[in-house]
This record gives C-alpha cells, structure tokens and sequence, in this order.
C-alpha cells in the first residue's frame, strides 16, 4: 500500500500509535525496575524503586527498605535472593536506598542511625554503622524487624559458599514472617 491511499484520520491515528509506544518504551526503559535490573542483574519485573533516607525517615512510614550498594557483591547476590524471594509474597514494593549516594556525614544518615541504634554493628572506634547489604522492616516509622546477615562477613567467605539451600531456606522464611509483621 502506498502512503496516498490512507486517509488524513488514518495516519493521524498511526503516528499517535507510533508515538505512543516509543513513550511507554522510553519510560519503561528508564523506569526504577530496569535501572536495578542493570544494576543488580535481577528479573526486569522486580519489585524495587529507587528512594531516599529522608522518605524513609517520615514519621508513618510503612514498607521494606533494602540498603545496599551496587559495587557491593554481598550485596548483588542479596538482590537476587531478595528480588526472588519477593516475587511470590503480598509485597508490592521493596524501597531500595543505594547507599554509594548517602554522605555519611549528612543529617539525614545520622538520623537513620538513630533510629536504627540497637540493630547495627560497631565500627572500630564502637561508633555505630550501617554496613550493607541491610534490609529494614517498618510500620508507621517504627522499626518491626531488621535482617544484616551478610553484612559482614568473613575474609575468605563468598556469596556462592554462604547462600546454600539451607541459607536460602531459612532466609525465605524469616522474609515471609517478617512480610506478616509489616503488613
């Protein structure tokens, strides 16, 4: 068929088609699932987007916030145990805070640590921080359960050896009770 046959209506309707899909391609494209995708090498239809400390730190917060950094590779096998094991549980959203952006010396950080004081390890000063990967649970502000299993680890230990069936088993579970606990 040759372009003079279609009516102006018709090509109107195309073009707007056209236009339509190269949108929803291009939004998809830059989308907080796709960028941790990239990041994390997880499924495209996780279920991870991008905040900040600060939404975290609003007084009637509700949700599991993942702390973690892309660099990290605790911290990418984390992910993809943490993305699987979301895809078959209630959870509509995993926050996900990329810890290569937060200035330790920001207020926003400090006022993190305080609400987490009691759940984190000690630096080598007893100076508390957060070392990721770290997965927080919380309802209306408050923190329910908080999980740093690998946070630290032993020279020597890689994800690989650590993450066994067994591992992954109980990590599975405590996800889904801790899930019962938030909403």
């Amino acid at each position: 068929m040759r372009l003079e046959s279609y009516d102006k209506k018709t090509l109107f309707i195309i073009i707007i088609i056209v236009i339509v899909v190269i949108i929803s391609f291009l939004l998809y494209m830059f989308s907080d699932s796709m960028r941790f995708k990239r990041e994390y090498n997880v499924r495209f239809n996780n279920k991870f987007v991008y905040t900040d400390i600060s939404s975290v730190l609003e007084s009637d917060f509700t949700g599991v916030v993942f702390f973690c950094d892309k660099n990290n590779v605790w911290c990418k096998s984390y992910a993809k145990l943490l993305d699987s094991v979301s895809m078959n549980s209630d959870v509509k959203k995993i926050y996900y805070v990329p810890m290569s952006d937060v200035s330790t010396d920001s207020n926003e950080y400090k006022n993190l640590i305080k609400l987490l004081t009691g759940t984190l390890h000690l630096d080598d000063n007893g100076k508390e921080v957060l070392r990721v990967p770290y997965t927080l649970y919380l309802k209306n502000g408050k923190v329910i359960y908080y999980d740093s299993e690998t946070s630290l680890t032993i020279d020597g230990d890689t994800p690989e050896d650590y993450w066994t069936d067994h591992e992954k088993k109980d990590f599975t579970n405590r996800f889904n009770d801790f899930i019962k606990g938030v909403y």
